[in-house]
């Protein structure tokens, strides 16, 4: 497929900026009304973007950063793990000093941590 035949191939005729903006404003009021998944959601707005010609199948899969997929997925493995592991209600119980202090001085937050959590 050539780079001026997505045009032509789109629904009803439109230019696929204009598809590309309605899918947009479509999703998001799905994305607000909360009725699915946001990621179920999320791919059948990709999927709508191929299905009307407004990208194709390589265009789609050269848009995927896959570095903030793993980025991502590892991330989400270490919050599992710690939230598992009580490392959030360990650090809620032992820290009474407000965010706002540790961000004014990170040293006295460590200090006052390794007072109360030793």
């Amino acid at each position: 497929m050539g780079e001026g035949e997505a045009a032509s191939q789109t629904i009803f005729g439109l230019h696929p900026a204009w598809v590309a903006t309605i899918l947009l404003i479509l999703i998001y009021a799905l994305i607000i009304a909360e009725r699915l998944n946001r990621s179920i959601i999320a791919l059948l707005g990709a999927g709508l973007m191929i299905v009307s010609g407004v990208l194709d199948q390589n265009e789609a899969v050269k848009g995927i950063d896959f570095n903030t997929i793993a980025l991502l997925a590892g991330m989400m493995v270490l919050v599992s793990i710690a939230r598992r592991s009580g490392m959030f209600e360990y650090l809620a119980i032992c820290d009474p000093q407000p965010v706002a202090a540790a961000v004014r001085s990170p040293s006295a937050w460590v200090k006052n941590f390794r007072q109360n959590c030793s």
